[in-house]
């Protein structure tokens, strides 16, 4: 006895990039093997082939046919909403890093030093200027002392005798 085919495939599936019918003749699929295994189950044997008749029959209807489609058209649109989600909240997460980066990179610059940093930046100045401002008073304070007086400086190098260097008073 030769097969019959019922081109169910032929129904769904438009051409090879039909993505909604390939999905559809999938779905159409399973349902065939939920129905096999069923009468396996109830009859504890495969099914013959006249006895996939009602399935084939009740299957290839135009309505059973576009739910095939429309289930898939959901199940399509559910898997790409969820890519674009993800897809999305990635781009976003990268955005959001990169920006925080470049911003930190752009702000750096303009932060202000911290307050401890200046404080103690400030009392090192102080102390240096102390310093400078001491300095600078010893010795005008010794020009004003020495000032038309006489000195005589001794330099004693190693072993040799005591050398005077007389400095003239102005």
């Amino acid at each position: 006895m030769a097969r019959e085919y019922n081109y169910i495939y032929r129904r769904l599936v438009e051409d090879q990039s039909d993505i909604i019918g390939h999905i559809a003749y999938s779905l159409y699929k399973a349902d065939k093997v939920q129905y096999i295994n069923q009468f396996k189950e109830e009859n504890g044997r495969e099914p013959k082939e006249g006895e996939l008749k009602p399935f084939h029959d009740a299957s290839c209807m135009d309505g059973s046919l576009n739910g095939y489609k429309d289930l898939a058209v959901t199940i399509l649109k559910d898997f790409l909403d969820n890519t674009l989600t993800e897809a999305m909240q990635q781009a976003e997460a990268e955005c959001q890093k990169d920006y925080k980066e470049n911003l930190r990179e752009v702000v750096a610059p303009m932060t202000p030093i911290s307050k401890a940093r200046r404080y103690g930046e400030g009392i090192m100045q102080s102390v240096v200027g102390a310093l400078v401002f001491a300095l600078l008073v010893a010795a005008i304070a010794f020009i004003i002392q020495f000032k038309g007086a006489e000195f005589t400086i001794n330099v004693t190098p190693g072993q040799q005798a005591n050398q005077e260097i007389v400095v003239p008073a102005e």
